[in-house]
């Protein structure tokens, strides 16, 4: 996943994959599916979001993800959630990675 280029779509190739990975990182009660009582639903949506978690993480360390998850946040066919989250993801990455140089 390279920096994007000035003719590529918003929500081209990596993009749908990486907004697909956020929406599923989501926590549980703003998911389609909503809060679930069962204790086996709870546990797989878990193990999605810490998959997706994980998942976030990898995909991070490839070049221009930043810029990725701006083209998310940009995209109008995106929904708010995915966007929303793509916008969070995006202030916790340069809270992790900023570097100061004194």
């Amino acid at each position: 996943m390279g920096l994007a280029q000035p003719s590529d779509p918003p929500m081209a190739g990596g993009n749908n994959r990486l907004a697909g990975i956020l929406t599923a990182s989501l926590d549980p009660r703003t998911n389609k599916e909503g809060p679930s009582l069962s204790d086996r639903t709870f546990r797989r949506q878990m193990l999605t979001i810490l998959s997706a978690e994980l998942a976030l993480r990898q995909e991070e360390r490839q070049p221009g993800f930043s810029v990725t998850l701006l083209q998310i946040v940009a995209a109008p066919d995106c929904d708010d959630v995915t966007r929303l989250a793509s916008s969070l993801y995006f202030k916790n990455f340069i809270r992790r990675w900023w570097t100061v140089w004194e």
